[in-house]
């Protein structure tokens, strides 16, 4: 019995290292983003003369915990030089270079760069870094970079470890938190969506287009309740590939649309970075086998050039 629980534990925890290739190419993608994207109000945030002087940071934060490197030196080239280090660290992740150690000097740059921008901090920025420390622990650079590249060596197509069920953990408490958080007047009323999918709020113009259809926007909101209420749950629980395959792409779906139809940052892609972490190696196996190999791929090159 012992063994069958721990069986039935383990394999509701165990990540495809090609679905953890995919949620680090992700990673690094957002972290170049995000230090570009931040370049855009640089001398407003992180410059001395700015919004957030270092005074201001530690009066709003005064915690002995809140670190940063940005705080052992009150310049604008050491500021910039921090947000240059996250776009590098997220390039090397990307291309899977030195992986373990990319994934520590983008965890402690962004850290870095979140306190330095404390009060314009949203959840994203949080979650991304949440995602950074447990993927510290995680065989990222295993498939599909230049570190596995460089060993030609075999590797495992699973993970299973403390690592790999935190992350899991992680990513699914987000939701199903979101979920009972949105157990309100607002969202059981169907409110919700046209609210949030307002230009005056968070919509994009197509967000904006949809409002203008109060039966869509009704029935969009009880499906992302449903969804972060039951998907964790039923991820969770259900031992069949295909069935845990279908809810993680339900998730990447509901991302790509919020991408779409609301204006909020990188929090769109983060989800779709964390997601991709979690798709069971049956939907890589799937696609794969959409792919020709070289050998058929010659052979069509064969048959269509003969007479």
């Amino acid at each position: 019995m012992a063994t069958r629980v721990a069986r039935a534990f383990s394999r509701r925890f165990f990540l495809d290292t090609r679905s953890l290739a995919a949620f680090r190419i992700g990673l690094g993608l957002i972290l170049v983003a995000d230090a570009v994207l931040r370049c855009r109000d640089f001398r407003l945030m992180f410059t001395p003369e700015g919004m957030f002087p270092h005074d201001a940071l530690h009066a709003f934060s005064p915690s002995a915990a809140n670190w940063s490197l940005a705080f052992l030196l009150d310049a604008t080239w050491w500021d910039g030089l921090i947000l240059g280090l996250e776009g590098v660290a997220g390039i090397m992740l990307a291309a899977g270079f030195q992986t373990r150690l990319a994934v520590i000097i983008a965890w402690v740059a962004l850290v870095s760069v979140v306190r330095r921008t404390a009060p314009a901090t949203n959840a994203g920025d949080l979650w991304l870094t949440t995602l950074l420390l447990w993927g510290g622990f995680l065989p990222l650079g295993s498939r599909w970079s230049l570190d596995a590249a460089r060993r030609h060596q075999p590797c495992s197509e699973s993970h299973f470890s403390v690592a790999s069920v935190a992350l899991t953990l992680q990513i699914l408490v987000v939701y199903l938190a979101a979920g009972l958080s949105k157990c309100n007047a607002t969202w059981l009323s169907g409110t919700a969506v046209r609210d949030a999918l307002s230009v005056h709020d968070h919509g994009t113009p197509l967000g904006a287009w949809l409002v203008q259809l109060p039966a869509v926007a009704k029935l969009a909101g009880a499906a992302v309740l449903s969804l972060e209420l039951a998907g964790p749950v039923l991820f969770l629980l259900l031992p069949w590939p295909r069935l845990r395959g279908a809810i993680a792409l339900s998730f990447l779906t509901f991302h790509g649309l919020v991408g779409l139809l609301m204006s909020v940052g990188l929090f769109a892609a983060i989800g779709i970075a964390a997601w991709l972490a979690l798709v069971p190696g049956v939907v890589w196996d799937q696609l794969s086998g959409l792919m020709p190999t070289r050998r058929s791929t010659a052979a069509f090159a064969r048959a269509r050039n003969a007479p």
